[in-house]
């Protein structure tokens, strides 16, 4: 019996151990006591699981003591309820420093207590404790600032002397702004508990946290994070902040509860120039069903935005006990842009500052001429808020020389201490606004301002209601207030075109206060009459049809200030869309319909039909040419004015005609990687990389335009496109689009949307194409051109313009009914030659060589099977034998993406059309390379030769 049991046990721990998929730690040996580190187990385990594929590590009820964990892909860490993993508080446990991100700045430090570099795949769950044991390192950053404080820092203690060395200094001081430079000098900073930087696919889950040492969740650079059930508890501690993406892609966090001693949810994308460089946003943000309490800010966006933060959905969130609610916050020599964001269904209580802040001015830089410095917050949008025992209920902060612009409140109903203060603002939109306080809205140094519905339930014979102060464009309509404020309207200063419209102000004391210091200022009372035009706002007209025809209306326009005259007479009470083609038309607006029940308005995009007009245009192009012969003279004049219209033949006259600039070759399994740069006008470089088959011979070429995906040329799937072609036999070349990457440290990110990016890029692709075909590897017979997105834009452009491709396959770009939303596609008048075309007539003067179109049923690309595609082939059926060298693959349960089914599509298209060897086909073998060796002249441009143009302007020169 005895032997019996002794082999049972055996078996259960044989099992325990031995599936990969899932170790019991307590099993394998960890210590749960909390006095043994377990650091080297936990890190083994996770090195193991990881190289066999995955797996996850579990942990019991117990506490597992454990210094700095690095996580793998394909890992979760499971910690059943009664589990604590205990982070040690010994400072060398995180010891030796790694590239981390503090407060928005890359440096090395001290290694964050969960580490991820470049991995996929993460999981943390379950219902056990991570407590980071924070009190020792905040006694040791109170410690250091009096050090500082007092002495200028002597006391040091071992690791600051180690932050210098480990750290260029200099350049760090040099990338930051003098506001930071007292935090620099601390030269210790904490840990964040959890950071990953680069990474895929995260997901945080039903754990709880506790005493971190610094920021708690803090992904950076990462893609794809899901944090939900979570609970945060820091005490009173400095920065533990709770949730902190920074520039990240697709975050969603949820049902989480929160209490901190700084901000609860951060939004954030780098700090100053040196996040301007890596230009990396954070955007595609849902934060939604969280409770938070104690914190400096419910939800916080900044300061450092530098990176931009864009598309932010907020909903559904108690704050109870922050000192602020919604704050946005960055300052002068920031720079970055805040934009797209929403914000709905919120409830605040006990709000020791302001429910609601934009503050453009967070730290006190001195003012500076607008520049990438400036900051901008734009098209923030506020709705269905309530707030009790709030101190204040909003304040916008903008800069005289970048005002905030483009925000709305909207259904906000707040009991405040004070009101809401908006300074230096333009196309504002207050409506239906309740905020109970004595003198509750005051507008100074604003224009374009549409106040409607807006009151107080508290009113005071002393007070006005609205306070005005140098000021213009104003419209205060649709008020009722109550009796008691001693005026309606007090104007400051000077102000122009205050418009009073439809108010009731017969309970008020006065409508202009008598106090007021703008005596003359004109006050128009009006009302809807024939003289008149019987105009009303265009906002309120909008809102109104919402309403009436029940349906929902999305912005991308601008409402504010705009008046619509005869707008009553333009409903017509049977047709929503009539009635919207009447309203929107005076402005050069239009809409596009979502759904049978939502409506979205935009302005009119010149670059931009619909598929039927897509439909009309190719019936019409096809009458031209109802032979072989026809075609023949139309692509003629195409060919001939798309280079006069894009102006490539005065350009290529200046190229400058030098060696490439070449790496260092990187051999991986079954391919090379070399970084190249070529000077393709005097003083400017178009940088990119080539990656080659190990095998000897003749190969094709395949020339890869990036288009618009986050990351450009770095991106992961771009380098294991190229990598996997290179292994079946091509030579692959990707290069930066004009403005993006290494570019962008020239001329600037703004100057990719300019119309000089549009021939700049091709110029850059035909010189690229040259140089390529002076090697001795290539075979001329085998040229392709192939890219997503606006890279098939540029891949269709290359094609008409170089005769020397003899294979093409744009992915997700084409379409007869859109010619690319960026300038770098459509910033000059191409699609206008020839009395018009498009992108599928000139993708058609390809034939008869081999055309393979990508498509999908997510994007404008969905029209391709039943409209280009048709059209296409009857385009080669021209040809003898041609009609078989187009095809199309199209994805209709897919998105705007290179994803894999599009990437095997193309890998199918050539290994078909080039011989590839498919048996070489095995993107796990890719190797993906971070930024920084993808670069020819290091991060931050410091190797560019010295004729290197560092402005846009520069650039001016070359274009007569």
């Amino acid at each position: 019996m005895k032997y019996f049991q002794l082999s049972i046990l055996f078996l259960f721990l044989f099992s325990s151990l031995s599936y990969a998929d899932n170790v019991n730690m307590k099993l394998l040996g960890a210590d749960d006591s909390g006095e043994k580190l377990n650091t080297q187990l936990i890190n083994n385990t996770i090195a193991d699981l990881s190289a066999k594929g995955g797996g996850t590590l579990y942990f019991p009820a117990g506490k597992y003591l454990t210094g700095a964990i690095k996580l793998k892909s394909h890992i979760t860490i499971e910690l059943e309820s009664g589990a604590i993993l205990l982070f040690s508080d010994n400072f060398d446990d995180y010891l030796p420093f790694v590239d981390m991100r503090y407060e928005g700045v890359m440096m090395k430090s001290f290694s964050p207590l969960l580490y991820a570099v470049e991995e996929e795949n993460i999981t943390i769950k379950g219902r056990g404790t991570i407590d980071g044991q924070g009190k020792k390192w905040w006694d040791e950053f109170y410690r250091v600032i009096v050090d500082l404080q007092k002495n200028g820092i002597k006391d040091l203690n071992k690791y600051q002397p180690l932050w210098d060395k480990e750290n260029n200094t200099e350049e760090l001081y040099r990338l930051t702004n003098s506001d930071y430079v007292n935090t620099l000098n601390r030269r210790f900073f904490r840990p964040p508990l959890f950071q990953t930087i680069r990474c895929e696919n995260i997901r945080i889950e039903g754990i709880t946290i506790v005493n971190s040492p610094f920021w708690t969740i803090n992904p950076e650079f990462c893609e794809n994070i899901t944090v939900t059930g979570i609970t945060i508890n820091n005490p009173p501690s400095p920065n533990t902040d709770g949730i902190n993406p920074s520039s990240c892609r697709n975050v969603h966090i949820s049902d989480c509860h929160i209490s901190v001693g700084d901000d609860c949810i951060t939004i954030k994308s780098g700090r100053d120039e040196q996040a301007r460089n890596l230009a990396i946003p954070c955007e595609n943000i849902t934060i939604t069903n969280c409770t938070m309490l104690s914190g400096h800010g419910g939800v916080v966006i900044g300061s450092e935005v530098s990176g931009d933060v864009r598309k932010v959905v907020i909903s559904n969130c108690v704050f109870d006990g922050t000192d602020r609610g919604i704050r946005l916050k960055s300052t002068r020599g920031r720079g970055g842009i805040v934009e797209e964001i929403r914000v709905s269904n919120i409830v605040m209580k006990n709000i020791q500052k302001e429910a609601i802040i934009m503050n453009l001015m967070y730290s006190k830089m001195d003012p500076e001429p607008v520049s990438e410095r400036t900051p901008v917050f734009r098209n923030i949008h506020i709705s269905n808020l309530t707030g009790t025992e709030v101190n204040k209920a909003i304040e916008v902060v903008g800069l005289e020389e970048m005002p905030v612009s483009d925000i709305s409140f909207s259904n906000i109903n707040i009991q405040s201490k004070q009101g809401a203060t908006i300074e230096n603002a333009k196309n504002v939109t207050l409506r239906d606004i309740r905020i109970d306080t004595s003198s509750p809205f005051r507008i100074a140094h604003s224009e374009n301002v549409m106040m409607n519905n807006v009151w107080t339930g508290t009113p005071d014979n002393e007070k006005p209601l609205i306070t005005v102060q140098d000021s213009k464009d104003l419209i205060i309509q649709g008020c009722f207030p109550m009796a008691g404020n001693r005026s309606f309207l007090r104007l400051d200063g000077k102000n122009e075109g205050v418009v009073l419209m439809n108010n009731y102000l017969k309970r008020v004391g006065e409508v202009l206060d008598k106090g007021s210091g703008d005596k003359n200022n004109p006050v128009y009372q009006t009302q809807q009459r024939f003289e008149n035009r019987f105009e009303r706002p265009l906002s309120e007209v909008l809102a109104e049809i919402s309403e009436r025809f029940n349906v929902r209306l999305s912005y991308d326009i601008d409402t504010i200030g705009k008046v619509l005259p005869y707008a009553d007479f333009r409903i017509r009470s049977y047709s929503i869309e009539e009635t919207l083609e009447n309203i929107l038309a005076p402005f050069d607006y239009k809409f596009v319909k979502q759904s049978d029940r939502h409506y979205k308005l935009k302005s009119y995009e010149y670059h931009r039909r619909t598929p039927e007009d897509g439909k009309k245009m190719l019936d019409y192009l096809a009458s031209l040419y109802p032979d072989r012969k026809a075609w023949e003279e139309r692509k003629k004049c195409l060919y001939t004015e798309v280079r006069e219209k894009l102006g490539i033949d005065d350009l290529l006259v200046q190229r400058v005609h030098a060696k490439p600039i070449l790496s260092k070759i990187r051999k991986y399994d079954g391919y090379t990687v070399q970084n190249f740069a070529l000077e393709t006008l005097p003083g400017l470089y178009v940088a990119g990389t080539i990656y080659t088959p190990l095998s000897k011979g003749k190969h094709a070429l395949i020339i890869c335009p990036n288009g618009h995906f986050a990351d450009g040329r770095y991106r992961k799937d771009q380098q294991v496109r190229m990598g996997s072609l290179a292994r079946m036999g091509a030579v692959c070349v990707g290069y930066d689009l004009f403005g993006w990457g290494e570019s962008a440290l020239q001329v600037g990110s703004e100057a990719h949307r300019s119309s000089a990016a549009h021939v700049i890029q091709a110029m850059n692709g035909i010189a690229i194409l040259d140089y390529m075909l002076t090697r001795n590897d290539i075979d001329r017979e085998r040229v392709g051109v192939n890219g997503g997105s606006g890279g098939g834009s540029q891949a269709v452009l290359l094609s008409v313009l170089d005769d020397r491709y003899t294979a093409m396959a744009p992915v997700v770009s084409l379409a007869s009914h859109f010619d690319g939303g960026c300038p770098c596609e459509s910033g000059l008048p191409v699609f206008l030659a020839c009395g018009g075309t498009n992108n599928a007539e000139l993708a058609a003067m390809f034939a008869p060589r081999p055309l393979l179109i990508v498509s999908d049923g997510g994007d404008w690309t969905a029209s391709v099977p039943s409209l280009e595609y048709p059209y296409l082939k009857n385009m080669y059926a021209l040809y003898d034998d041609a009609v078989g060298n187009v095809g199309n693959v199209h994805l209709e349960e897919e998105g705007h993406d290179f994803g894999f089914n599009k990437r095997k599509a193309v890998y199918d298209f050539f290994v078909s059309r080039f011989s590839l060897d498919r048996t070489k086909l095995d993107e796990g073998r890719i190797t993906v390379e971070p930024q920084e060796a993808l670069k020819s002249f290091d991060k931050d441009g410091e190797l560019y030769p010295e004729n290197a143009i560092r402005s846009f302007e520069q650039l001016q020169k070359y274009f007569r």
